[in-house]
């Protein structure tokens, strides 16, 4: 099982709850933009020779842990919202012409909206200011006053 994860990148240290660049998720039945996909599929490319018995995959109400046996995992962390367990399941397949552990999530509310997968996703802007703008106010000839704004120039 050594290497069987396909597309191989630099290890990641224990503490990192998902390898963010070996797996993806996608919302199949979304529609017009609008986040109403009642379910949420999660790939995790595998080499071809692996089998259902190679992988570890245990879904929680609140957290998703998905990989091969034997191995770090590849996503251990709490999913973005609580799931209906009783209908999430997971199988061995394909997509776009890859092996995958396929896993299948239905959201509790079909309407939930999932801007990540997982809570690990979500990373906060950096909100140092980094530069500063102003604005004199002036009423006829008189300075009244300056707004100072804050730019937040990290964020890009």
């Amino acid at each position: 099982l050594k290497a069987a994860l396909s597309s191989p990148s630099p290890k990641r240290g224990p503490a990192m709850p998902a390898q963010k660049d070996k797996y993806y998720w996608t919302k199949p039945l979304a529609t017009d933009g609008v986040d109403n996909s009642p379910e949420i599929r999660v790939c995790v490319p595998v080499e071809g020779a692996m089998k259902a018995k190679d992988c570890d995959v245990k879904i929680g109400k609140k957290s998703l842990k998905a990989g091969l046996k034997g191995q770090e995992p590849v996503i251990d962390d709490v999913l973005w919202k609580e799931i209906n367990l009783e209908e999430s399941t997971w199988e061995m397949d394909e997509d776009d012409g890859k092996r995958c552990i396929v896993i299948t999530i239905l959201k509790k509310g079909k309407y939930d909206n999932w801007p990540y997968l997982l809570k690990c996703e979500e990373v906060r802007p950096d909100t140092t200011i980094t530069h500063r703008a102003f604005l004199d106010i002036v009423i006829g000839t008189k300075s009244v006053g300056r707004i100072v704004l804050g730019l937040y120039g990290n964020l890009l």
